[in-house]
């Protein structure tokens, strides 16, 4: 027959082994969260440079070029003198601007077409193509202006054409061709 104190030991160590146990889950969580915190950054400026790389490679020395949520592309065109000479048309979807340093777009001396989606700050690309004589025709897509924006588009002398797929309202619109009276402003009416 057991003794009372041998069934009290018995019991205890799976209670002792699970807090063990329980204790180095943590401990061991704990150093990969911080592994995580280190590499996990890395890992995303690799794959974010990855991604810059190939959407520049399909677009190096093309007339026309997509680029999707990376604004570093841009920059990346802006500094290769091919692409220089043969861009006329910039498609964008998705791209955060805010913060960017968008002056190299400054190059871009054959931008004739824009054509931007859901784009964020777009206002600091069109700042930094400020007075460009290429620029032709503007497209925005489910995106608004700031009037710092609007003004910009002022800055173009050879804009013919501005297209809105979503304007907040008719006072918008009225601003539009007050500041650009000779270019054509064509909106989409939503509801």
């Amino acid at each position: 027959m057991a003794s009372p104190m041998a069934e009290q030991e018995d019991s205890g160590f799976p209670i002792l082994g699970c807090l063990i146990f329980a204790g180095a889950a943590v401990v061991l969580l704990g150093a990969l969260l911080v592994v995580g915190r280190i590499l996990g950054p890395r890992a995303v400026k690799r794959q974010r440079a990855a991604r810059v790389e190939s959407m520049f490679d399909s677009a190096k020395g093309r007339s026309s070029a997509y680029v999707f949520m990376e604004a570093g592309v841009i920059k990346k065109l802006s500094e290769d003198e091919e692409s220089v000479e043969e861009l006329v048309e910039l498609n964008l979807s998705s791209i955060d601007f805010h913060g960017v340093d968008m002056t190299p777009a400054s190059k871009l001396s054959k931008l004739k077409t824009i054509h931007a989606y859901d784009c964020t700050d777009i206002e600091d690309l069109l700042s930094a193509l400020q007075g460009s004589t290429s620029l032709e025709e503007l497209s925005f897509d489910s995106m608004l202006l700031s009037d710092e924006g609007i003004q910009l588009l002022a800055t173009f002398p050879n804009l013919k054409k501005v297209y809105f797929t979503y304007i907040a309202d008719k006072k918008r619109v009225d601003q539009l061709r007050a500041t650009i009276p000779n270019v054509v402003v064509e909106v989409e009416e939503t509801d």
